[in-house]
Parts: C-alpha cells; structure tokens; sequence
C-alpha cells in the first residue's frame, strides 16, 4: 500500500519519514522543482515518489498554536444522513485531548475517547501493540508513566481534513528502566467521530525507542 503526501515543507517531510521508517512507499505532489529539495529526500530514503500537483488545497492545514484558530469550511454528511463534526471542531478535540494527555487528566481524557478506542503502537519495545477501550487506554497511560519520561520542545502541528486529524511532533524523553535517552520525530494519525477520538496510529522512531529499552 502507499500514501500521497500534499507538499514537501517540514510538515511533508516530516510525514515522509514517519512514513520510510515503516517501510510505506510515499508518493508527495508538490508545484516545485524537487531538485530544491533534492538532498532532504535523499536523506529520508528511496521510498519517496515526487509528482506535480495542482489541487494543493486537499490537505487543509490548521495552524501550530492554539491562540490562532483554526480555519476550515468543511461541512460533510455522513452515510445515514447526519451532519458530521467540521474540521475545525475535530482539530480542537485532538488538542483537548493531548492537553488532557499533558496535565495528567485520566478521567478528561476518557471522557474526550470512543468506549471502543483503539490506540496502535508499532515497534518492539514496552508500549507497542494494540490497546483497545477505555481498559486498554488506562493501562496504557499507568505503563507510560511509569516508564518514560518525555517532553516536548515545541508545539505540534495539526493536518487536518474531515474526520482525520495528523499531528506532527518531536519528543525527547528517557527509558526510566535503563536511564538511556531517545528523540523521536512522530507523527499521530487520528480519527474523530461523533465527537469522540476513535482511532490512533502512532509513527514514531521505533528503532529509537527500541535501543533505549534496551537493558
């Protein structure tokens, strides 16, 4: 299987490597010459195809800080008629959500969360695997925390159309377990529905993550 990415700015880019350290071929559509960025491919991996694009308002992008809002006109109908969330109010609940995340907050974070949740971590290390619900949400939160510590340098960017929602970040952090450090380029990819996050696939540095579980 492969994915399009829309533009080959630090949000592409970093979409593309989230997405080669998985081994998913990455096609990106972009209007510039890519000889441009030539050397940035390169370094991410032979998975990356570039075509021209003309329609590069299909990936709406929301802005990086919470004091700007969010611009989306997105209005859609789902199968049995009804009005889905915009884009704009799907965005506002992923960053309720990491906020939630940030402070601590189990119950907010819960109550934000699908009772049939499914949360996906690759990679071979502590946290990877498939958590399900609100049980395997919560166990996994207690694991986390017992087990690593992170932070985040900057704010998040959010990509968002409809019902999904990417959010692309950089962590820093360390394995208590054997004291070793890791930085990580992420990307969470997030469905919204009915006002409730559904779904997440994480793409994370899994080697990364793996050596500094290490004991």
């Amino acid at each position: 299987m492969s994915y399009a990415i829309i533009g080959f700015g630090k949000i592409g880019q970093a979409l593309a490597r989230a997405f080669a350290r998985s081994g998913i071929e990455v096609s990106v559509a972009t209007t510039r010459d890519p000889e441009s960025f030539a050397s940035a491919a390169a370094a991410i991996g032979p998975t990356i195809d570039f075509r021209d694009a003309i329609v590069p308002s299909l990936a709406p992008v929301a802005d990086l800080f919470r004091s700007r809002p969010t611009r989306s006109d997105t209005i859609r109908c789902n199968r049995n008629g009804e009005i889905s969330m915009s884009t704009q109010e799907n965005v506002q609940i992923v960053k309720d959500f990491f906020a939630a995340m940030s402070r601590g907050d189990k119950q907010g974070l819960l109550a934000i969360c699908a009772e049939d949740i499914e949360w996906v971590i690759p990679g071979e290390w502590a946290l990877a695997g498939t958590h399900r619900r609100h049980e395997g949400l919560a166990d996994l939160l207690q694991k986390a925390s017992e087990m690593v510590e992170t932070s985040y340098p900057q704010p998040p960017e959010f990509v968002a159309q409809g019902d999904r929602v990417l959010v692309v970040g950089f962590a820093a952090g360390r394995v208590k377990a054997t004291n070793r450090t890791f930085e990580d380029d992420w990307v969470f990819a997030i469905t919204v529905r009915n006002g409730k996050v559904t779904n997440i696939r994480e793409y994370i540095d899994t080697l990364a993550l793996a050596r500094a579980s290490e004991l």
